[in-house]
């Protein structure tokens, strides 16, 4: 039998890159240990064959090197983001600073796992060690799928995730602004943010959702930030999601996890090409033929966003059983 530890903390990606799928690995072949914290000591370290990590962890490889020297552990490097940021990214900075310990933890690796091609090409200079593997959303607790059919409700428009995501969702401010002033779209829809913690971009992103009507500032529908263990209920309040992404280099990294998510939950994502460049399909697409407010438009006829939930949450599901099972965690180890 293998022990497993792996490093984790609160953060989603851990979540769905070590957490959900080492819960998956058949209880008779491998024994996993969780541990929040980004160093182990010699006590730890000795009685695992296997240490798994993600990135921007704080590990002091020198005296990993030391541990893994004596006790003859593989390290496994999780990746799921590229590590280098837009220029005006807010985030930029404070990443910056950690890009040597990032690149060192990829050659130190025994082996990488990451979730895209981009990650894989960006990899593999510095660890020819590197594989895919996909994300996939498990099926039990806070994911089980919902539908939330618009009938005799308003429908709910508006973004869900963390303010990692607000270059992208600022990039389409004017989109917004058309979406939130359309007397129609007031009449037949809530705004809705959620992911929000008290912060200036995020009160940035609670004006932008704001509109005048007869003298009253209608404010957007806030649903504050959740932990990992029910943030997917955030997205059952969605019904379409605008999910812009802009076109840069950090963006291609990403992977298809929010259009899993969220179409668990029945929300109809709108967003540009990048998510059809890796090949899915299920979602709403803006290109030079339409736009975010276009496209919202049409979405007003429940009809036609009814069957696009069914639809699209069919598909995707389809596409999520599959790579739970090709990209087990249990073939990479």
């Amino acid at each position: 039998m293998k022990k497993i530890l792996a490093l984790v903390d609160n953060q989603g990606s851990r979540f769905h890159r070590l957490i959900s799928p080492l819960s998956d690995l058949p209880y008779d072949k491998f024994k996993v240990s969780l541990i929040n914290s980004d160093s182990i000591n010699e006590n730890l370290a000795k009685n695992f064959d296997i240490i798994m990590t993600c990135w921007l962890n704080k590990m002091n490889l020198a005296k990993l090197s030391v541990l893994r020297e004596a006790y003859g552990f593989q390290v496994i490097q999780d990746i799921d983001d590229y590590w280098k940021l837009p220029y005006k990214h807010f985030q930029k900075q404070s990443v910056d600073k950690a890009l040597f310990r990032v690149e060192d933890q990829l050659i130190f690796a025994d082996k990488v796992l990451c979730s895209t091609e981009f990650l894989y090409d960006k990899i593999k200079p510095y660890n020819e060690n590197v594989f895919i593997r996909r994300n996939y959303v498990k099926e039990d607790g806070q994911f089980t799928t919902e539908l939330n059919l618009v009938n005799d409700r308003k429908i709910n428009i508006g973004i869900c995730g963390s303010a990692s995501h607000f270059q992208d969702w600022d990039s389409i401010k004017g989109q917004i602004d058309r979406i939130t002033s359309d007397k129609e779209i007031q009449d037949k829809c809530n705004f809705v943010i959620a992911g929000y913690t008290k912060s200036e971009h995020w009160d940035r992103m609670v004006r932008m959702f704001s509109y005048k009507r007869n003298g009253e500032v209608i404010k957007p529908i806030i649903i504050n930030n959740r932990s990992i263990k029910d943030y997917m209920t955030s997205y059952s309040s969605i019904d379409i999601l605008l999910a812009p992404l802009e076109n840069n280099e950090f963006n291609h990294g990403k992977s298809e996890l929010k259009l899993l998510e969220s179409s668990r939950k029945g929300c109809v994502s709108i967003s540009t090409d990048l998510y059809l460049q890796k090949g899915y399909k299920d979602y709403v697409l803006v290109n030079k033929d339409s736009s975010y407010y276009s496209n919202v438009k049409k979405l007003l006829n429940l009809d036609y966003l009814n069957s696009l939930k069914i639809e699209f949450q069919k598909n995707l599901e389809k596409i999520n059983k599959q790579q739970r099972i090709d990209y087990s965690l249990e073939k990479f180890l």
